[in-house]
This record gives structure tokens, C-alpha cells and sequence, in this order.
């Protein structure tokens, strides 16, 4: 069974240990299956942008990271202010 483009990049940005740029996941793709599309880059730009767990790093390229992978081992502060004790909710705001 072939995957979908967005199945191969995820399991690319899973199995990455630094963020990655459009061109290097298109690099580990291919090896897996072909991307027979007229515009292989805008596939793989839309595979990145549909899945709520990918996140851009924000450089310049772009680099990707499968975003649980990417905060493991990350801490952050947040004020407990706004946190409903009843239902142990904190609402995460920037």
C-alpha cells in the first residue's frame, strides 16, 4: 500500500534529529516513493501545512520539526492566573 505525501513527511519529520527544510524532506521522501505530482515542492509545502503537529522554526529556508518531538525536554513558564483548578485546565497564552 502506497503512503499519502503528508504520511511520508510526517514519518520524515518523526524520525528527524534537527529541523528540516522542504528540500531535504523531498530528499528523504524519494527514496520511499515517488512524487508524482507536477509540482513536487507545493505537495510537500501542503503535506507540512495540513498536519497540526508540524511547526516551521521560522528561518530562513523555512526549516520544519515534528513539533511533540521538537518540545520534548523543553520547559516554559506560565502564570497560573487564569487556571480553573476545577476542571485542571491552564490555558497556554503568549
Amino acid at each position: 500500500m502506497t503512503k499519502s505525501t503528508s504520511q511520508a513527511v510526517a514519518e520524515v519529520l518523526q524520525a528527524a534529529t534537527e529541523p528540516l527544510t522542504i528540500g531535504e524532506i523531498m530528499q528523504q521522501i524519494e527514496p520511499r516513493q515517488s512524487l508524482h505530482t507536477a509540482k513536487p515542492e507545493a505537495t510537500v509545502r501542503s503535506a507540512l501545512f495540513e498536519n497540526s503537529l508540524v511547526a516551521t522554526i521560522g528561518s530562513r529556508p523555512a526549516r520544519y520539526v515534528w513539533w511533540p518531538k521538537h518540545l520534548q525536554g523543553c520547559c516554559f513558564r506560565q502564570p497560573l492566573a487564569q487556571m480553573d483548578f476545577t476542571t485542571g485546565e491552564l490555558p497556554v497564552t503568549t
